[in-house]
């Protein structure tokens, strides 16, 4: 592709058959290289998540293991002041 100055075009690669076969073996040494990026980006992102997921795991765990024993866990709903029927006895 020229780049365009004024009414001259300046081309990268000569037009020859050769400057055409190292454009082409340029373009695919880009393309090759931007999939290894991408392929070892998308590796170490995976890494990162994993690290994370576990350690969030073992985290829970922990979290879970200091929970005293003796403590009682319910649920619990306010009764609305007409509804109840307490009677006390001295």
């Amino acid at each position: 592709m020229p780049i365009r100055i004024g009414t001259t075009r300046i081309y990268i690669l000569p037009r020859t058959i050769l400057g055409r076969v190292v454009g082409g073996i340029l373009a695919v040494t880009v393309l090759v290289l931007a999939f290894f990026f991408l392929f070892f980006v998308l590796l170490a992102a995976g890494v990162v998540a994993s690290v994370f997921l576990i350690r969030m795991a073992f985290r829970s765990k922990q979290i879970k293991a200091t929970v005293p024993q003796d403590l009682i866990e319910g649920e619990y709903s306010v009764v609305p002041p007409e509804q109840v029927n307490i009677t006390h006895k001295p």
